[in-house]
């Protein structure tokens, strides 16, 4: 690992280690988004995520066909923290999509 991070500038490796990963997972949402596309989908989306950075959270709504997105001043984990206080909202976001 040390050789080939040598060899090359970090966003290099980067770029070739994410193609490597999205060549071989079956499972990555980048792969199963469009199963959802045309369903209900509501994304909650941490724009200080660091977890999962906001730019690949964007490439994620995107390759979903844009569904509903609330967008939140949080990261990856303050999102988690602060989820229970959308019990409601999601509630209410699931009756409206919903059939009676």
């Amino acid at each position: 690992w040390s050789l080939a991070y040598a060899a090359r500038g970090p966003n290099e490796l980067r770029r070739a280690l994410s193609a490597q990963y999205l060549n071989l997972s079956q499972l990555d949402p980048y792969r199963t988004a469009g199963a959802l596309r045309g369903k209900r989908v509501l994304m909650l989306h941490a724009i200080f995520d660091h977890i999962v950075p906001s730019d690949t959270g964007t490439l994620l709504y995107n390759r979903l066909g844009r569904p509903e997105r609330w967008r939140y001043f949080f990261g990856h984990l303050g999102l988690f923290w602060w989820l229970p206080n959308e019990a409601g909202a999601i509630t209410r976001w699931l009756d409206r999509q919903l059939p009676n």
